[in-house]
């Protein structure tokens, strides 16, 4: 049993680890931006009569306004999420009590004060290690393990117990 707090500078790095790790996030850089591009380009010809599609302006600027949406959104959007859930950390006083972290061949479980969960290794849509510690995805939310309340036995542990867990079926 390993006991940890979750403090904003914890929970922000681990928040900015799970941004990391996520494909939505990856994928979103490598879509939207170049085709954002392309409608910049698009709109600064037609505006600049250079190519036509239309005798009005209205396409130029619909092409400029989407291209300059889709250059910037994947860049934006992880900030608001952060900030989101860093605001409902912050609603959440739970979280921020001390965590008493205990597992076995088959279970993780997290325990504080006012809440506890117990989850099958295999209950975890995916997982991450990252500097600092162990993300234990749960859809669209994830319990931590930190890496500094481990040793490193008992990190090779739980890396062995999610590398070999069973997924879950779900009906």
């Amino acid at each position: 049993m390993k006991t940890f707090s979750l403090t904003e500078e914890r929970f922000l790095r681990f928040h900015a680890a799970y941004q990391a790790q996520s494909p939505r996030v990856r994928n979103s850089k490598r879509f939207w931006p170049p085709l954002g591009a392309i409608c910049l380009i698009l709109g600064v010809l037609e505006l600049a009569g250079v190519w036509r599609l239309s005798r009005t302006v209205e396409l130029a600027s619909t092409l400029l306004t989407f291209g300059l949406i889709l250059v910037i959104f994947p860049f934006f959007i992880p900030r608001a999420v952060t900030k989101a859930a860093l605001k409902a950390f912050r609603k959440q006083p739970a979280l921020q009590e001390p965590i008493t972290v205990s597992w076995d061949a088959d279970h993780v479980e997290h325990v504080s004060r006012t809440w506890s969960n117990r989850h099958a290794w295999s209950d975890f849509s995916g997982w991450a290690e990252a500097p600092e510690g162990f993300m234990l995805i749960l859809g669209t939310s994830f319990l931590v393990i930190p890496r500094e309340v481990l040793s490193d036995a008992e990190a090779a542990e739980i890396r062995s117990f999610l590398e070999h867990r069973e997924p879950s079926v779900r009906t």
